[in-house]
């Protein structure tokens, strides 16, 4: 079983053929230095279909730096003695597919005119380049060009303890596809990244526990970006978190039937790293999106989710998914602007705080999973929160935190039949807010722990029918002044007030007449189930006195 030789190679590039190999069951072997001969002396004697080598083994180092190759390189089925260099070229089309053994990819300022394939190759390795003095990587691709797609198919990419791959400012004209049986055993970076196209990791596995696994600080997508399940239904898995600061993403970003993990000794990879991003499954603060960003059916996040200072069109968390950060962050949302709504889903499970904190949401706010484990005693923490729309928490259930709106700004708030378990604390804070709307509390809602009202603004009605109030810890009440914004009553129809020393409940007397309180069920135990105190309203209106 021979060679192939310069004249054999050159023969079926001259014909542009398939030059396969295979030879009395083995593979045969070219010497890298034809193929350079054929891609630099020999290439104008080279058909415009390029050179195409199948299960032949390249030995020596296959050097093409600065080269400038005017047709298809495809190596397919091929195995390498050593990673080929591609720093400098220009190359019409590189494939490097289906390889059992490729020690790497040197490609530092590569121009490939089209697609740049690797898909279906085994590539373990771990190089230095002058890209980095702190990591070694697989595939360097930094400051490298491709005008269609980067193509990692079913590719297995071993940094072998460091970097899997490296492509900071890469820029792509197409989409980047890292999909289907992809894995990754190291960091995939493509920091400063440009994307014409979109991402796509459907079904890839990343593992890099020490983190970040994925690394995207600063790129720009002129598409969408998504991380969901393959066509076989097989997971996203992302071992060791998303860094993803300050990316821009012209679509959504959607996070489907994946599994994401914060790092395991929960580094500050973000290089604008502040105490809140340590421990980030996904740290997204400066995001802008130009679509929705949402979670979907299985997801599972272990670890905050960081969305600060962010600006995007939607948000929202579907049934299924399960938000892991107990005693911590989960979900970050403080001082974003999200120009529709923000969505959780009754079926969502949150394990730590939804921070809202000067967000400025312009459509609905909707609040109706099942919130436990907080950080710092609130579920969900909206201080300052601006909503434009209804803020909506029926059948919300919370466990051991309060939901705090503390001056926020609200359209109206509507949490019939919600749940809100807090014994020895506050369940809901509307504390100095101001709702333009009505503030309703009815029809199953259940508080245990104290609602506060102090100095808030309620435009439209207070209405608490049917309503349960328990509070197991006492408080001190004098007689505070509720006013709400409409005359014509705060409704306490069917509302049960369980509360320990004592509650009364009256009309305010200022020589006018006021609109009734209605009690229709008044038998109390006492001690402080809502404080409504100094509740401020411009109008001459109705007051409760409690």
């Amino acid at each position: 079983m021979g060679e192939i030789d310069e004249a054999e190679l050159l023969s079926a590039g001259q014909r542009g053929a398939v030059l396969d190999g295979v030879a009395d069951g083995g593979k045969r072997i070219v010497q890298a230095a034809v193929l350079r001969r054929c891609c630099h002396e020999l290439k104008d004697q080279i058909d415009a279909r390029g050179l195409r080598l199948t299960n032949a083994v390249v030995t020596g180092g296959l050097d093409l730096t600065g080269l400038v190759v005017p047709f298809p390189l495809r190596f397919d089925g091929c195995e390498f003695d050593t990673a080929p260099v591609v720093e400098g070229a220009q190359l019409f089309d590189l494939a490097l597919t289906g390889s059992p053994r490729l020690p790497g990819l040197l490609g530092n300022g590569l121009r490939v005119r089209r697609d740049l394939d690797l898909s279906r190759s085994h590539i373990a390795g771990a190089h230095w380049t002058s890209a980095s003095t702190a990591k070694r990587a697989a595939v360097w691709l930094c400051e490298s060009e491709i005008g269609g797609r980067l193509l990692c198919l079913d590719t297995f990419l071993d940094g072998q303890g460091d970097r899997a791959l490296q492509a900071d400012r890469i820029r792509v004209g197409g989409a980047v596809r890292l999909l289907n049986e992809f894995h990754s055993r190291g960091e995939i970076r493509l920091i400063g990244a440009r994307i014409s196209g979109t991402l796509d990791l459907s079904g890839a596995q990343i593992d890099a526990p020490g983190g970040p696994a994925l690394n995207l600080e600063d790129a720009v997508l002129e598409g969408s970006m998504f991380l969901i399940e393959s066509s076989a239904e097989r997971r996203l898995e992302i071992r060791g978190g998303v860094a993803m600061g300050s990316v821009r993403i012209a679509g959504r970003l959607l996070v489907r039937n994946a599994t994401i993990d914060s790092p395991a000794d929960a580094p500050r990879f973000s290089t604008r790293g502040r105490p809140g991003t340590v421990g980030a499954a996904i740290d997204a603060s400066g995001l802008s999106a130009g679509g929705e960003v949402i979670l979907a059916e299985q997801c599972e996040v272990s670890g905050r989710i960081d969305m600060s200072i962010s600006a995007v069109s939607n948000v929202s968390v579907g049934a299924g998914c399960v938000l892991r950060a107990p005693g911590r962050t989960a979900l970050d949302l403080t001082n974003s602007e999200v120009r529709a709504d923000l969505w959780l889903d009754p079926d969502a499970v949150v394990e730590g705080t939804i921070r809202l904190a000067g967000a400025v949401i312009h459509g609905t706010l909707a609040l109706r999973g099942q919130l436990s484990q907080p950080e710092r005693r609130s579920v969900v923490g909206a201080t300052a929160l601006t909503v434009d729309g209804d803020v909506a928490l029926e059948g919300l259930r919370t466990d051991g935190g309060r939901v705090n709106f503390r001056g926020a700004t609200l359209g109206s708030l509507a949490a019939d039949g919600a749940r809100l378990h807090n014994p020895g604390g506050y369940s809901v804070s509307l504390n100095q807010a101001r709702v333009k709307g009505s503030v309703r509390l009815v029809d199953g809602f259940t508080s245990t722990g104290l609602v506060v009202l102090n100095r808030s603004v309620i435009e439209g009605r207070l209405e608490l029918s049917r309503g349960s109030f328990t509070c197991l810890t006492s408080a001190l009440l004098g007689d505070q002044v509720v006013q709400v914004g409409r005359a014509d009553q705060v409704r306490v129809l069917q509302a049960r007030f369980e509360v320990e020393g004592g509650i009364r409940a009256g009309v305010g007397d200022q020589g006018r007449a006021h609109p009734p309180v209605i009690l229709a069920e008044h038998r109390v135990k006492v001690l402080a189930v809502a404080k409504l105190q100094h509740l401020q309203r411009e109008a001459d209106v109705g007051r409760v006195v409690v």
